[in-house]
């Protein structure tokens, strides 16, 4: 259990370090030969990648985050291993509330209830 804030974007940035920590990964490092002969250390790492669902604000928290490590030299530095996925929970929450005002309270008393 993390005890940060997902509204603010740094706190989120150590969120998603926590899941990064959990994400099944395949390091792979190779090196290239550059012309000049010196070699290039290559990071390659494979992710099995997870799902993270939340509302909108989150889902723009997670890609605002990295969007912000992009840059970083490292597959888990630039948190590869998270895909953000809107979730409408809200949207179904209203659906059935709508629904259960309209056909269950109606269809018994024939009076519409709030």
């Amino acid at each position: 259990m993390s005890l940060f804030n997902e509204h603010k974007l740094d706190e989120m940035s150590h969120i998603l370090d926590a899941y990064m920590d959990i994400v099944p990964t395949l390091p792979v490092e190779g090196k290239h030969v550059l012309p000049n002969g010196s070699s290039l250390a290559i990071d390659n790492t494979q992710f099995h990648k997870i799902l993270l669902g939340g509302d909108q604000l989150t889902v723009a928290r997670v890609r605002g985050t990295q969007a912000l490590r992009f840059s970083e030299e490292k597959a888990v530095d630039r948190l590869e291993g998270v895909i953000p996925l809107v979730e409408d929970w809200h949207t179904r929450m209203t659906l059935n509330k709508v629904s259960y005002l309209q056909f269950v309270l109606t269809t018994y008393n024939n009076v519409f209830y709030v």
